[in-house]
């Protein structure tokens, strides 16, 4: 067995010193997991903050997050190997380090602080060389060797926020794989949270408790343990999602699961097991969940989407759609995390055999709205009154399924709703509703099915061009100047511009290209940006009208004219290694370049985003006598701040240069 005893960090001549209670539980570890495959990469009780998969935002977690509490802990390498890669950016991963593992495995640990005295002495010389901090650097694999148990890095929260150590690992095809297929181990004794169950209809057809649209089901825990909701109604065919969390560390983390698996009557149905996935497909997490809805929850599907080759949903065959048969069925859907810990909810699923919802009576007229909602790959058209309505409207669709008229299904005493389908190569559908109470409504929705030939579509001088793997299935798609949007935090140079709706997920990118005002045509500070809702994101490149999209919403063309916000360049202490600092804000297209000097000397310093500070390393000795500090900031657009030169005091007053310069280097 090679020895597995902590390692002092690579390149140095004696051990490092650790506190006295990280030092047991090193000890303690050792003796636990002395059989392991990959040793636990720190010397602290294991607790995870962040799992294989888990949800972030509409994609997976790659890796898992290890709890640090502070910055600077020792970081081993789990396994024999060496280094092939060290990065350092100011986003992402920040610092990090990727190891070849001799067994075909990378280990990729982010978030650094800093590196092993010898890697920290190769990446600061490429870093001095190149007058750069953000470097890619792929060392000789004889320069880095590697024995496990040695300190390859310190923990941090470069690219992040809070201190943590992002822990992947990756197959020889570069793809990320669960840990726990690796033999990584560490306590989890709390079984899946189950937060609801939602049924939707599988095809036009179908409803679900006598409705086209989709159900979500709230759940109970029963004194067992299990869960349980429902019953539910439905005809047609019906599938299933499930929003569920692995609860850890006191409830404070809401980590992922590791498999969700149906059963119908006690035959399996579906199942999806985060056992790996691909970075070359990783646009197919967007339909893993139920894109529709996120706002109600994230719900892992228990079906197929169309066009959706994510690895987690090769386990089963089929596409995950139930037929309802004429008697009801047991569904059971259960949810276990990495430690066999399982949560279960049972349903009932009952054929809809429901009589047709009668008229109300009339008390008083109401108005009516309409709306238009994506449900699967199909719409779903809902007329909504202020007042019990008698009258059906009327539904006219030039394009459609069994149109041109369509009949309405009334769901209750105010809502009426009906299911829309294109018919074989159709592409634009006319959607009309009319009724005396509700405002003239004509719509035309462009159609684009997976597979057609690419096509571009204009609305004044906007273009949209969609490619034939753009769909996943089906499409919709309605582009229109926008009369609701945030405040443009720079000026203006094209109309916002809608495309709808907004969470139509999209495989390959769209192209959008926007009309530029009269004067701002060759302006290389005019970008594509997007309204998230909390902010004006800069999705474009500079000078650019163009952009790939893949998220909808709106757009428009801004000139980012304002220069980034410099504050004071602080001076803290008078040694050889001051601490230097500078706040730096950009509203626009965000910093680009940075570089910061002493007596014209170039400074090895760091942008850290989310604090929005630019700060020197100290990592050597500055030189004798008077001493004049400079800080240079370019963003994406090309505007540049200075602080210019001016003598080293406590806290230097800033002097702004307001020209554009061109490309400089960075920090």
């Amino acid at each position: 067995m090679k020895d597995e005893r902590r390692r002092a960090p690579i390149g140095s001549s004696h051990p490092s010193s650790f506190s006295l209670l990280a030092l047991l539980c090193a000890l303690t570890a050792a003796a636990a997991a002395s059989d392991e495959p990959y040793a636990w990469p720190l010397d602290l009780p294991r607790v995870v903050t962040g799992t294989f998969g888990e949800y972030r935002g509409g994609r997976f977690h790659a890796g898992m997050d290890l709890m640090t509490g502070e910055n600077g802990r020792p970081i081993h390498a789990p396994a024999d190997g060496h280094v092939m890669r060290v990065t350092c950016s100011p986003w992402g991963y920040g610092r990090a380090v990727y190891l070849q593992l001799d067994d075909g495995h990378i280990v990729v640990f982010g978030h650094l602080s800093r590196f092993a005295p010898g890697i920290a002495d190769y990446v600061h010389s490429e870093q001095h060389a190149r007058e750069r901090y953000s470097v890619e650097l792929t060392p000789d694999p004889a320069r880095f060797p590697l024995h496990k148990g040695d300190v390859v890095a310190f923990s941090g929260d470069t690219g992040t926020v809070d201190p943590h150590l992002h822990y992947e690992i990756r197959d020889a095809r570069n793809r990320p794989v669960n840990p726990r297929l690796c033999g990584v181990q560490w306590p989890d004794t709390t079984p899946p949270d189950i937060h609801a169950v939602l049924v939707v209809p599988g095809e036009p057809a179908a409803t679900v408790n006598g409705d086209p649209m989709p159900a979500i089901l709230k759940v109970r825990r029963n004194a067992d343990g299990e869960y349980a909701c429902g019953p539910v109604k439905a005809a047609g065919r019906v599938v299933f999602g499930l929003d569920t969390i692995d609860p850890a560390n006191n409830g404070n983390n809401k980590l992922g699961v590791y498999r969700i698996q149906t059963t119908v009557d006690g035959q399996d149905f579906f199942k999806i097991q985060f056992d790996e996935f691909s970075y070359d497909n990783r646009q197919n997490e967007l339909v893993s969940y139920y894109p529709f809805l996120m706002n109600e929850g994230a719900f892992l599907l228990q079906w197929r989407w169309p066009g959706n080759v994510c690895d987690i949903f090769q386990h089963t065959k089929g596409d995950g759609g139930l037929d309802m048969p004429e008697h009801p069925v047991e569904v059971l859907i259960e949810s276990v995390d990495t430690n066999g810990n399982k949560a279960v909810v049972r349903f009932q699923v009952e054929p809809d055999r429901s009589d047709v919802v009668p008229a109300p009576k009339v008390v008083k007229r109401g108005t009516g709205k309409v709306d238009i909602a994506c449900v699967n790959t199909w719409l779903v058209v809902t007329t909504a009154f202020t007042e019990p309505e008698p009258e059906a409207p009327v539904l006219a669709v030039e394009g459609a399924v069994g149109g041109p008229i369509l009949p309405f299904r009334r769901i209750d005493a105010k809502r009426f709703r009906a299911a829309v389908a294109p018919a074989k190569g159709v592409r634009e559908l006319g959607i009309c509703v009319e009724h005396e109470r509700i405002a003239p409504f004509n719509q035309r929705i462009q159609v684009f099915q997976r597979g057609d030939p690419e096509r571009t579509f204009s609305v004044g001088e906007a273009a949209l061009t969609v490619k034939p793997h753009s769909p996943y299935g089906t499409l919709y798609l309605r582009a229109f100047p926008a009369t609701e949007f945030g405040a443009p935090p720079l000026p203006l140079c094209s109309e916002p511009f809608r495309i709808w709706p907004t969470t139509m997920p999209v495989d390959q990118a769209l192209t959008l290209t926007l009309p530029v005002r009269s004067g701002s045509e060759k302006s290389l500070r005019v970008s594509v940006y997007r309204d998230t809702g909390l902010y004006w994101a800069c999705d474009g490149e500079p000078g650019a009208s163009s952009v790939d999209a893949r998220t909808f919403g709106v757009y428009a063309l801004m000139e980012d004219n304002k220069l980034p916000t410099l504050g004071a360049l602080q001076v803290a202490g008078n040694g050889h290694r001051p601490s230097i600092r500078c706040e730096v804000r950009d509203t626009g297209s965000g910093i680009a370049e940075w570089r910061m000097t002493c007596n014209e000397r170039w400074l090895l310093s760091v942008y850290d985003p989310p604090r929005n500070t630019i700060a020197w390393e100290q990592d050597e000795d500055l030189p004798e006598g008077p001493r004049t500090f400079a800080l240079q900031v370019v963003d994406k657009a090309g505007n540049h701040a200075n602080i210019s030169p001016q003598a080293a005091a406590p806290v230097l007053k800033k002097s702004v240069d307001t020209h554009r310069s061109g490309r400089r280097r960075g920090g």
